[in-house]
């Protein structure tokens, strides 16, 4: 796709601007990539980043045990920050607090992403499915979400806008006026 295929974020903050009481906001994600932390041969966690708008954390309803989500402004300013799950965080720091620590993460692509924790997400079988006990605690694989343009922007692609996404409705909103409007 070329950059002026994408809807810009501009362009779905004039739709929510024009039309209030029925948009909400977008959801979006984008794979970066699946790989590993290492502090040590003992201490490393399996990852799998994922980029993501603040629209899309905010409906998975996760539960922040500490820090903060991603936010608009991260989203915005693609920033290097990151949430991650608390298993990774038991595994990896164990009793150490981990908002404002950098984590490296070594994908599978032979890049290095440089990623810093600023909240911490409860670890939930419901939203991620069930864990494959068979697979010991410290090797299973988590999710580090950052925000949706710094998987752009640390893929080497610099694209400032969506290609896919899903438009969030208020809960007052009619689908269909919603639909005519958008469509216009």
């Amino acid at each position: 796709m070329e950059e002026e295929d994408y809807i810009t974020q501009e362009m779905v903050d004039g739709l929510i601007e024009e039309y209030p009481e029925e948009i909400q906001g977008i959801m979006s994600t984008n794979y970066l990539c699946d790989g590993k932390i290492k502090k040590d041969s003992e201490k490393y966690a399996n990852v799998s980043v994922q980029g993501v708008t603040a629209e899309y954390l905010k409906q998975l309803k996760l539960n922040m045990v500490n820090g903060r989500s991603i936010t608009q402004q991260d989203c915005d300013k693609a920033k290097g920050v990151a949430i991650v799950c608390d298993a990774m965080v038991e595994n990896y720091f164990g009793d150490e607090n981990p908002i404002g620590k950098t984590i490296s993460v070594d994908a599978s692509d032979g890049m290095v992403h440089d990623l810093v924790i600023v909240g911490v997400y409860e670890d939930n079988e419901t939203l991620f499915g069930k864990v494959d006990t068979k697979t010991p605690k410290k090797d299973r694989v988590t999710n580090v979400f950052i925000p949706y343009l710094t998987s752009f922007k640390m893929s080497g692609n610099e694209t400032s806008g969506y290609e896919y996404f899903d438009i969030l409705l208020t809960n007052t909103a009619d689908s269909s006026v919603a639909e005519m409007h958008i469509s216009e």
